[in-house]
């Protein structure tokens, strides 16, 4: 799961939870972060279709149940990975 909280127009703040089950064994791993700086981008984009959608602006985004890879990021799916790895090295004992 992955989700950002945008503080005014200068920095997000994300968290990410990443967790799995082997042989009856979980794991979960959460990370936060605050993005700012040269870390983070804003880009204003032209509305071109649906502008009537953004009338009740609530603030946070939601991965479309039809596009998977919404919501996905390249940052956030490499730190899955990562995590990912991690866990699975955790629970062979590497």
């Amino acid at each position: 799961m992955e989700a950002c909280n945008l503080r005014g127009t200068t920095e997000a703040v994300c968290s990410a939870t990443v967790g799995g089950t082997v042989d009856n064994k979980s794991t979960f791993v959460s990370t936060t972060t605050t993005m700012s700086g040269a870390d983070y981008y804003r880009y204003d984009v032209a509305i071109t279709g649906g502008a009537d959608k953004t009338a009740n602006p609530t603030g946070q985004c939601k991965p479309a149940a039809s596009n998977p890879a919404s919501g996905a990021s390249m940052k956030a799916v490499g730190m899955w990975g990562l995590i990912g790895v991690l866990g699975v090295a955790s629970l062979l004992g590497c």
